[in-house]
């Protein structure tokens, strides 16, 4: 009796299986991907240079168009605690629809531009806080690794946050670290 519901389960395991060997599975190929970030900040003009630290996450939507599938949603959110300043922004990162050729040891860089809305806050150690409406905008360089990490060589932003101890506009220079979940 054991003998025959074990050829029995044998049976239905190898009648299950012969439908399984018949399907190919398609190219999983997808362009979604989404990246976070983080990245070290210095704001401030000649007179009051300031540490900041900026969390970055862009989404690519898998636009497949040839010049919008370069096309990223992002976000900022700017802390420096020395002036301060907060900012959280949304906006667009392009990146530049050009690359390098593949022999080139160079070939991991790719170019972007960025522009971004949102709202800064001011807080003062002493008095009421501020909350204005304010831009950023710029671009910068990237290095692309195999493994998904990418390192913002550089990122070179004029940020416009009225009240801010340096004055309405500021050069924000960064660089940082990120991982892009998906295909690059």
């Amino acid at each position: 009796m054991k003998r025959v519901v074990l050829a029995a389960i044998a049976a239905m395991c190898l009648l299950m299986a012969v439908p399984a060997f018949a399907q190919t599975p398609a190219p999983a190929t997808s362009t979604l991907n989404f990246n976070i970030g983080a990245a070290a900040f210095g704001l401030g003009g000649a007179t009051q240079a300031t540490p900041a630290s900026d969390v970055i996450l862009t989404l690519n939507p898998g636009l497949t168009q040839k010049f919008l599938s370069s096309l990223e949603l992002r976000s900022d959110s700017v802390l420096a605690p020395g002036a301060g300043l907060q900012f959280y922004s949304g906006g667009f990162q392009y990146k530049v629809p050009y690359a390098l050729p593949v022999s080139s040891p160079l070939h991991p860089l790719s170019f972007y531009a960025d522009v971004e809305l949102g709202v800064d806050r001011i807080v003062p150690t002493a008095g009421p806080s501020q909350t204005h409406f304010s831009f950023m905008a710029g671009g910068g360089v990237n290095w692309t690794l195999s493994n998904g990490v990418t390192v913002n060589l550089i990122e070179i932003n004029d940020l416009h946050a009225p009240g801010s101890p340096w004055g309405n506009d500021a050069p924000a220079i960064a660089g940082g670290v990120s991982y892009v979940f998906g295909k690059h």
